[in-house]
């Protein structure tokens, strides 16, 4: 089966059956605010945006999002989040609370599902940029079971192997403007 989708065609199986498909832009929070506790404060401190998948990634990565703030000096944001049954995998500036990472640290990492309330802290001015997979999509990038990954969040390098130095620059060099979240996705 052939499933023309508005950015490219699935082959599936060899069958010649054409589905027309449309993906849906950019989705804010206010259109989507799932898994958010306090969407209405989140608004005030953050932009957070959600993309659709191409068909590459369909079925195994829900969306890409990315988030950037800039708050005010001494100022920091705890924003609680009850997560999706799905890991992350993600690219940003670390987390306030991480010890030993300095200011404008910026991590690629695997936040695997976790099973209780989660609290981020941000601070300064910063930005995330992440693929949150579907339930049960994160076992097609691992060779070890997904379940490993439950309540961790772990370096890229050790879940999948990747060069998190090659990544984060690709990520961050000088490009033609794009939406952060547009370069997360040419990094790949």
């Amino acid at each position: 089966m052939k499933i023309r989708v508005s950015k490219g065609i699935f082959d599936i199986a060899g069958a010649d059956i054409l589905v027309d498909v449309a993906l849906p832009g950019p989705r804010s929070v206010e259109q989507d605010s799932g898994g958010i506790l306090d969407p209405w404060m989140l608004r005030q401190r953050v932009r957070l945006t959600r993309y659709p998948v191409g068909p590459h990634l369909f079925g195994l990565v829900d969306r890409f999002w990315a988030v950037e703030w800039d708050l005010p000096n001494d100022t920091d944001y705890s924003q609680q989040v009850l997560t999706h049954p799905a890991a992350n995998l993600s690219v940003g500036h670390a987390d306030a609370r991480s010890t030993g990472a300095t200011a404008g640290h910026i991590d690629a990492r695997l936040y695997g599902v976790a099973q209780e309330l989660t609290t981020r802290v941000l601070v300064g001015h910063g930005w995330t940029v992440a693929a949150m997979t579907t339930p049960g999509g994160l076992g097609a990038f691992l060779t070890e079971p997904a379940a490993a990954f439950t309540n961790r969040a772990v370096p890229l390098r050790e879940a999948l192997g990747i060069d998190e130095t090659k990544l984060v620059e690709r990520i961050t060099a000088p490009a033609p403007p794009c939406p952060l979240s547009k370069r997360w996705l040419l990094a790949w």
